[in-house]
C-alpha cells in the first residue's frame, strides 16, 4: 500500500461509493455540520474553505465538467445548433453519461456513473487526477514514520528499512504551509445563527491564531485557555452558571493546518442563556478585558504553576491504552518543528513564560473584532431577539450546500464591539488563585517484592463494607486509585428511581465544580455516577491530597443541598439527553435497545421522560435520604497508599454516610435476562429522524 498502491481502475466505482456512503452516514451529525458551516463561511479563496470529507458529487465534479465540455465541443463540431440533448436528456447531477461521438466511451454511454467498475468517463477522470496527485505529492521526504514494538531498536530499524525503503522519494522539499488566516474581513465580527439536528443550545467564539507548534516553549493559547476555561470561584464559568445561563464552558486550542490554528470558547446554554446570548457574549469579552489588565505577577504566577504541573504530568505519564492512537499522534508531532530531543515532550511540557507574547495575542488576535461567533440550537428561533435587535423579527435562512445546515449571519453592532474593547465591567469576574491541589510530595513508598501481586486482596468484609486492596508493587509512581460502589437496591428500581438517581449525582457533580476544578487541573480526577447497583465514586491521580478531595465528595453525597435553580437547569439538560437518544445515529440507538431487552433495570428514554416531567426538588431530597439509609460500600484501593490508609478511606466513607447495613437479600448482584434457546426475536422501531 505505501510502496506501490494499485489504484486499480476496477475499484474506482467501489471506492467512490464507499466515500459517498461514509458522507451520508454523517449528514445528520451536528459536529460535522457545524464544522463544515464554519469552513463554508471562511474565505472562498482559502484552502480551509474546501469541503474536506468528500462525496460522490464533489469527487466526480471535475470529471463531469470535462465530460460536459467535451460533449458540447464534439456536438458542435458535428454541426449541431446546440449541444446534443445535453440539458434535456442528461441528469443535472451527472448520473447518466451522455455519449461523446467518436469516443471509446460511446458504446457504454447509456450506463449510469458508478455502475461501471471504473466509474465511467467521470470516474476515469477522477482516478486520473488521483494518480496525478500521487505522482506529484506522495514523497518519502514529506512523510513521518513511527514504529512501536517490544523489539530492540536495531530490529525496529531493520523492519522500517525493509518495509519502507521502496517508498518513492521525489525530493519535493517541505510540505506546503498556509500562513494566511482563513478568516477574511467579512467572516469576523459576525454571528452565525445555525439550526442543529439534536436538541441543545450553545454559543461558540472562534479566533484564528498563529500555528502553535513553533511556540511550544510558551504555548500562549494554552495559558489563555487556562484562564478562560477555569471553573473555580470568580471564573467566567462560575459567573454564567450562577446567572442561570450556562450548563458548561470549555476553552482551548483547535488544530487548523500547518500555518494557522484556532482558539475556541464554547458555552452550553440554558433556555435563559439562549435568550440572553448577547449578554453571554459580552461576558466572554469582559473576561478577555480582565485578562488584558492582569498584572505581570499574576500572569507569571499562573504560568509558573502550569510549568510545574506540565513537568510532573510528563514525568509520570502512563502508557497509552491505544498503541495505534499513540503512534498516529506521534507521527504528526514529529512533523512539527520540534528539536529531536523534545519530540516526546514538546507538545506537553511548558518551559517558560513570555509575557510580551501573551499580551500580543490578547491585543492582536483574540479580540472581539477578530472572532467569529456561532449560535447553535434546534428550536426556539421564532422568539429569539438576535444581537442588535429590540424585538424578535423574521429570520431569513440560507443553507450550507454540502450538509444543508440552515443559518443566517448577523453583524455584531459597532457599539457592542467598542464596549467589548473597553475595561471589564463585571465585578464578579476574577483571576484564579493559587491551586492548593498542586502536589508537593511525590515520594513513593517503594518496597521490593519477589513477584508483583496479580490481583487485589480482600482485606475487610463486614455487613457495611468490603475492601479490596493492592499496593503498587510494579510501577512505583506517586498515584493512587480509589473506587467506591455505594450499593443500594433503590438506585434504578423503577424509571422514577433511575431518573431521581441521575439528577442526584448530576447535582452532586454540579455543586462540586468550583472546589474540585483545581484538583482536576492538578491531575487528581474524580467522578460520581450511577451504576445498576448503586452510586459510584471514583478518584484517581496523585495520592498526596486524594483524601482531601474524597472527604469533600463524600460530604456532598451525604448532605447535598438541592437548589431549585440548579435543579431546573440540570433537569432540562437531562430532558435534552433523553430526547437526543432517539435522534442519535441508528446503530447507537439499536445498541441501547439491545441492552434494554436483556436487562431488567434499564429503562427506555420515553419511560424516563414521563417520570422526569413530574419530579420536583423535594423528590430528589427524599430519594437521597432513602437511598443512603441502607447501603453497602464496596471499595477498591490501589496505588501508592499503604494498607492502613486504605482502611481509613473505607472508615471515612462509612462514618460520613452513616448508613445502616443492607440485608443479604438486598445484596443480589445485577442480573441479565436469558433468551430461550434457539430463539429469534426482533424489536422493530421507527427512526424518529427521517433524514438519518
Amino acid at each position: 500500500f505505501f510502496k506501490n498502491p494499485l489504484f486499480s481502475p476496477s475499484c474506482t466505482a467501489r471506492e467512490l461509493k464507499a466515500v459517498d456512503s461514509e458522507h451520508k452516514k454523517n449528514l445528520q451529525n451536528d459536529s460535522r455540520r457545524i464544522s463544515q458551516l464554519s469552513k463554508f463561511l471562511s474565505r472562498p479563496d482559502h484552502q480551509w474553505h474546501k469541503f474536506g470529507p468528500g462525496n460522490k458529487e464533489s469527487l466526480l465534479a471535475v470529471g463531469k465538467a470535462k465530460l460536459k465540455e467535451a460533449s458540447e465541443q464534439a456536438v458542435l463540431a458535428a454541426g449541431k445548433s446546440k449541444p446534443y440533448g445535453l440539458l434535456k436528456d442528461v441528469d443535472p447531477k451527472g448520473y447518466v453519461t451522455p455519449p461523446i461521438p467518436g469516443s471509446a466511451a460511446t458504446s457504454r454511454s447509456s450506463s449510469p456513473f458508478l455502475e461501471e467498475e471504473d466509474g465511467g468517463v467521470a470516474g476515469r477522470e477522477t482516478r486520473r487526477r488521483l494518480v496525478e496527485w500521487w505522482e506529484g505529492h506522495y514523497c518519502a521526504s514529506r512523510m513521518k514514520l513511527v514504529i512501536l514494538g517490544k523489539e530492540s531498536l536495531d530490529e525496529l530499524t531493520n523492519m522500517a528499512v525493509r518495509s519502507f525503503s521502496a517508498v518513492p522519494n521525489r525530493s519535493l522539499g517541505p510540505a506546503p504551509r498556509f500562513e494566511e488566516s482563513p478568516f477574511g474581513p467579512e467572516s469576523t465580527g459576525v454571528i452565525a445563527y445555525a439550526k442543529t439536528i439534536i436538541d441543545f443550545k450553545a454559543i461558540a467564539v472562534v479566533w484564528c491564531v498563529p500555528w502553535q507548534p513553533p511556540l511550544y516553549k510558551v504555548k500562549p493559547v494554552n495559558l489563555i485557555s487556562y484562564f478562560i476555561g477555569h471553573e473555580g470561584p470568580g471564573s467566567l464559568h462560575s459567573y454564567l452558571k450562577n446567572k442561570g445561563w450556562a450548563t458548561r464552558l470549555s476553552a482551548g486550542p483547535v488544530s487548523g493546518a500547518p500555518g494557522f490554528d484556532f482558539f475556541k470558547v464554547t458555552t452550553g446554554l440554558t433556555k435563559e442563556g439562549f435568550e440572553n446570548h448577547a449578554e453571554v457574549l459580552k461576558s466572554i469579552y469582559s473576561y478577555l478585558s480582565l485578562l488584558r489588565s492582569t498584572s505581570s505577577e499574576e500572569l507569571h504566577a499562573t504560568q509558573d504553576e502550569i510549568i510545574k504541573l506540565s513537568n510532573i504530568f510528563f514525568r509520570y505519564r502512563e502508557k497509552s491504552s491505544s498503541p495505534s492512537t499513540y503512534v498516529s499522534c506521534l507521527s504528526e508531532r514529529i512533523s512539527h518543528p520540534y528539536p529531536r530531543e523534545k519530540v516526546l515532550s514538546a507538545s506537553s511540557v511548558t518551559e517558560e513564560c513570555d509575557e510580551a507574547m501573551i499580551r500580543d495575542y490578547l491585543d492582536k488576535y483574540i479580540t472581539p473584532r477578530q472572532g467569529r461567533v456561532m449560535m447553535m440550537a434546534r428550536e426556539g428561533w421564532n422568539d429569539l431577539k438576535v444581537v442588535g435587535e429590540d424585538k424578535a423579527s423574521e429570520k431569513v435562512w440560507s443553507k450550507e450546500p454540502w450538509y444543508g445546515t440552515e443559518y443566517f449571519l448577523k453583524q455584531i453592532p459597532e457599539q457592542m464591539l467598542k464596549e467589548a474593547e473597553g475595561p471589564n465591567t463585571i465585578s464578579e469576574l476574577a483571576i484564579p488563585k493559587r491551586n492548593m491541589f498542586v502536589p508537593d510530595n511525590l515520594d513513593v513508598d517503594k518496597k521490593e517484592v519477589a513477584e508483583p501481586l496479580k490481583r487485589p486482596l480482600k482485606i475487610i468484609e463486614t455487613a457495611k463494607s468490603t475492601l479490596w486492596y493492592k499496593k503498587d508493587d510494579q510501577f512505583w509512581v506517586p498515584k493512587a486509585n480509589v473506587h467506591l460502589l455505594i450499593t443500594s437496591p433503590l438506585i434504578t428500581l423503577t424509571p422514577k428511581h433511575n431518573v431521581a438517581s441521575r439528577l442526584y449525582v448530576n447535582l452532586i457533580r454540579d455543586s462540586l465544580t468550583e472546589f474540585a476544578y483545581d484538583a482536576v487541573l492538578a491531575g487528581l480526577s474524580y467522578d460520581v455516577g450511577i451504576h445498576s447497583e448503586g452510586v459510584t465514586v471514583v478518584l484517581s491521580g496523585y495520592n498526596e491530597k486524594l483524601v482531601v478531595l474524597l472527604k469533600v465528595v463524600l460530604d456532598k453525597i451525604k448532605d447535598l443541598e438541592v437548589k431549585e435553580d440548579r435543579f431546573n437547569v440540570l433537569k432540562e439538560k437531562l430532558r435534552q439527553e433523553y430526547v437526543n437518544v432517539a435522534l442519535g445515529q441508528p446503530y447507537h440507538t439499536s445498541d441501547y435497545y439491545a441492552r434494554y431487552l436483556l436487562s431488567p433495570k434499564i429503562w427506555t428514554p420515553a419511560e424516563k421522560l414521563e417520570e422526569l416531567d413530574s419530579l420536583r426538588p423535594e423528590d430528589v431530597k427524599l430519594h437521597m435520604r432513602e437511598l443512603l439509609a441502607r447501603t453497602h460500600i464496596q471499595a477498591l484501593v490501589h496505588g501508592n497508599l499503604i494498607k492502613d490508609e486504605a482502611i481509613e478511606i473505607v472508615k471515612l466513607a462509612e462514618d460520613t454516610l452513616g448508613s445502616r447495613a443492607l440485608t443479604a437479600s438486598e445484596l443480589i448482584l445485577d442480573r441479565s435476562l436469558l433468551l430461550p434457546e434457539s430463539s429469534n426475536y426482533v424489536l422493530q422501531l421507527d427512526v424518529p429522524n427521517k433524514n438519518d
